[in-house]
C-alpha cells in the first residue's frame, strides 16, 4: 500500500512540473512574439521574427528617412527582426517627413500610415509591398508624383485622397484593386493610366478637378475609355467622367444602365447632362458638387436615385422625377439651393434622411400617396416649401420620421391630385390642364387643395403617326371616348390614353403567327414566340424584355393591363 502511494506522488508531481514546464514556455514565447522596443527614433512591435513599425520619436534632420529591412533587438544583439509593416497611424501628422524609402522587406502599408504628412514630397515603395492601406497617405499635399511597384495588388480606398500636389501617378502591372475615392481630390492630376492588370476600381476613385483623360492599356478586360467617359467592358456602366473637361453638356450614351458612384463628381463645369432611359440606376455621389449644372433630364427607366447623388448642386434650378423611380437615397439633393420646387412621382415609396435637407430656395413640394417612408430631416432648413401632401394628415404611414418637416414648413394634407398618362409611348402622347389648381407637378399632374370645390381638369391625347385614340380609362370610372375632355376635380385620380394602330392588317394575328398570349394567374404566358417579348404597363414603362423560348411564363408584380409585344403582334393581357 505504502508503495502505490509513493507512486502516484510521484506520478502527480511529474504532471505538476509538466505544466509549469510547458507554461513557463508558452509565457517565454508570448514575450518573445510580442516584443515592443525603440531604435533610431522608430517605435517597434514584434511577431515571431518580423517586426512592425508603430510610431516614431524623432526624424533624422533634414526629413529623409530611410526605413530598415531588418531591425536588432536591443537587449540582444544575437536577434535581429525583418521590418514587414508600416502599421496604421505610425507617421500620423509628422510634417517634418520630407521623403521615405520603404524597402523590400516591407509588405504592406498599414491605414493612415502617412496621413498628413504635408512636407512629404517624395516616397520610393520596395518591390515587396502587396497591400497600400486606406488613407495611408492621405492629405499628403506636397507629394507630386508616387510609383507603386509590381508587387502591389490593392489600393485602399482614400489611400491617396487629398493630394493637391501629385501630378503623376505610375501603377505596376499587378495592381487588380483600387479603393474608392482612392485618388479624390488630386487637384494636380490631368491624365492616369490604367494597366491591363486592374478589375476593379472603386466609386469617385478618379475625382480629380483638372483630370481630362484616363488611358486604359489595350488589353486590360474590364475597362475601356470611350464615349469622353470610363465605363466598364460592356459599356453599361460609367465608371467616371473626368472633372477636368471643358464640355459644358453631355448626353450619356443609350446603351448605358448605371450611372456609377461619383462618376461625375465635381463635374463643375457640366451645365446639362441627359440620361437615357436605358438608364435604371443613378449611384451614389453620382454629381455630387457639380455646382454648375442646372439642367437634368432624367429617363423613364432610373428606378433609384442614390444617397447624395446631387448633393451641392447649388445651380440646380429644376429636375423631373419620373414616374419610374420608387426611391430616393439619403442626402441626395442637399443643399441645392437653386432648386425652387420639386415633384415626386406616384411611384415613389421612401425618401431617405435628409434628402432635401437646406434646399433653401424650395417653395413647393408635392408628396403622393405612395410615400410609405420618410427619414429624418427630410425637409429640414425647407423654411419657405409649401408641401403638398395627397394623403391626409390622420392616414400618414408610422414610418414618416417625426422630424421629416423638421424647419416646420407649411404642410397641406389631403390634397386631390390628377393625372394623365398613354397606354404607350410610343403610340401617342397627353397633356393635361385645368382650373383653380395649387400646383403643377413636373412629372405631368395637377395639384388641388382639399377645400377645392371648383377645380376642373382638361385631358387631351395625341395620337402618334399611324395610330388613333381609343379612350381614357380610370379605375372605378366609366371610359370616355372623347380625345379632349375637361371634367370636375372630386377626388384624387389617373386617367390613361389608349391608343391602337390605324393599320392592324399590318399586324399579324395570334392565329396566323400563333403566338399565343394570356393571363394565367399572376403570370403572363407566351406560347410559340418568334421574336424578343416585351411587356411593358399601360403608361409605356417597360417591365419585363426576354428572349423566345417555345414557353415563356412571365411573372408580374401587380394586376393590371399590360402590353405583350413580340415582333409584330401586339396584344393587351388582363392580369387579375
Amino acid at each position: 500500500m505504502r508503495n502505490i502511494i509513493t507512486s502516484s506522488a510521484k506520478q502527480e508531481s511529474n504532471k505538476m512540473f509538466l505544466v509549469v514546464a510547458v507554461l513557463f514556455f508558452l509565457f517565454h514565447s508570448l514575450n518573445v512574439q510580442a516584443k515592443n522596443f525603440t531604435s533610431n527614433g522608430l517605435r517597434y512591435s514584434t511577431d515571431g521574427n518580423n517586426a512592425t513599425i508603430k510610431g516614431y520619436t524623432s526624424i533624422p534632420e533634414g526629413g529623409a528617412l530611410t526605413i530598415p529591412e531588418s531591425v536588432t533587438d536591443p537587449d540582444d544583439n544575437s536577434v535581429n527582426y525583418s521590418v514587414t509593416s508600416i502599421g496604421g497611424s505610425a507617421f500620423y501628422g509628422c510634417s517634418s517627413l520630407t521623403s521615405v524609402t520603404i524597402p523590400n522587406s516591407v509588405t504592406s502599408i498599414g491605414r493612415s500610415a502617412f496621413e498628413s504628412c504635408s512636407g512629404l514630397t517624395s516616397v520610393t515603395i520596395g518591390n515587396s509591398v502587396i497591400s497600400i492601406g486606406e488613407e495611408a497617405f492621405w492629405n499628403c499635399s506636397g507629394l507630386t508624383s508616387v510609383t507603386i511597384g509590381n508587387s502591389v495588388t490593392s489600393i485602399g480606398s482614400y489611400a491617396f485622397h487629398g493630394c493637391s500636389g501629385l501630378t503623376s501617378v505610375t501603377f505596376g502591372n499587378s495592381v487588380t484593386s483600387i479603393g474608392e475615392w482612392a485618388f479624390s481630390m488630386c487637384s494636380g492630376l490631368t491624365t492616369v493610366t490604367i494597366p491591363n492588370s486592374v478589375t476593379s476600381i472603386g466609386s469617385g476613385a478618379f475625382d480629380c478637378n483638372k483630370l481630362t483623360k484616363i488611358n486604359v492599356e489595350r488589353n486590360n478586360t474590364k475597362y475601356v475609355f470611350e464615349e469622353g467617359a470610363l465605363l466598364n467592358k460592356d459599356k453599361t456602366t460609367i465608371v467616371c467622367y473626368p472633372a477636368g473637361k471643358t464640355e459644358t453638356t453631355y448626353t450619356i450614351p443609350e446603351n448605358v444602365t448605371s450611372i456609377g458612384g461619383g462618376a461625375f463628381s465635381d463635374c463643375s463645369v457640366l451645365t446639362s447632362v441627359c440620361i437615357p432611359n436605358s438608364v435604371k440606376n443613378i449611384g451614389e455621389y453620382a454629381f455630387y458638387c457639380c455646382n454648375g449644372l442646372t439642367s437634368v433630364t432624367i429617363g423613364n427607366s432610373v428606378t433609384s436615385i442614390g444617397e447624395r447623388a446631387f448633393h451641392g448642386c447649388s445651380g440646380l434650378t429644376s429636375v423631373t422625377i419620373p414616374n419610374s423611380v420608387t426611391s430616393i437615397g439619403s442626402a441626395a439633393f442637399w443643399n441645392c439651393s437653386g432648386l425652387t420646387s420639386v415633384s415626386i412621382p406616384n411611384s415613389v415609396t421612401n425618401i431617405g434622411d435628409c434628402a432635401f435637407w437646406d434646399c433653401s430656395g424650395l417653395t413647393s413640394v408635392t408628396i403622393p400617396e405612395s410615400v410609405k417612408n420618410i427619414g429624418p430631416g427630410t425637409f429640414c432648413s425647407c423654411r419657405n416649401a409649401t408641401l403638398y401632401c395627397e394623403i391626409e394628415e390622420s392616414a400618414k404611414p408610422e414610418d414618416w420620421d417625426a422630424s421629416w418637416n423638421y424647419s416646420g414648413g407649411t404642410v397641406k394634407w389631403g390634397c386631390k391630385v390628377i393625372r394623365a398618362e398613354t397606354d404607350n409611348i410610343e403610340y401617342g402622347s397627353v397633356s393635361l390642364g385645368g382650373e383653380n389648381h395649387t400646383i403643377v407637378g413636373d412629372n405631368g399632374s395637377l395639384w388641388y387643395l382639399a377645400e377645392t370645390t371648383k377645380g376642373k381638369a382638361t385631358l387631351t391625347a395625341a395620337p402618334a403617326d399611324g395610330y388613333h385614340f381609343v379612350k381614357w380609362t380610370s379605375e372605378g370610372e366609366d371610359d370616355i371616348t372623347d380625345i379632349q375632355v375637361t371634367l370636375p376635380v372630386t377626388a384624387s385620380r389617373t386617367y390613361t390614353a389608349v391608343f391602337e394602330s390605324d393599320a392592324p392588317t399590318s399586324v399579324k394575328s395570334d392565329e396566323q403567327s400563333q403566338i399565343n398570349i394570356f393571363a394565367y394567374g399572376k403570370n403572363i404566358i407566351v406560347e410559340n414566340a418568334d421574336n424578343e417579348i416585351i411587356v411593358s404597363d399601360m403608361a409605356g414603362r417597360e417591365v419585363v424584355r426576354e428572349m423566345p423560348a417555345r414557353r415563356n411564363v412571365i411573372s408580374v408584380a401587380a394586376s393590371g393591363i399590360y402590353v405583350v409585344k413580340v415582333g409584330k403582334t401586339v396584344k393587351r393581357v388582363l392580369v387579375k
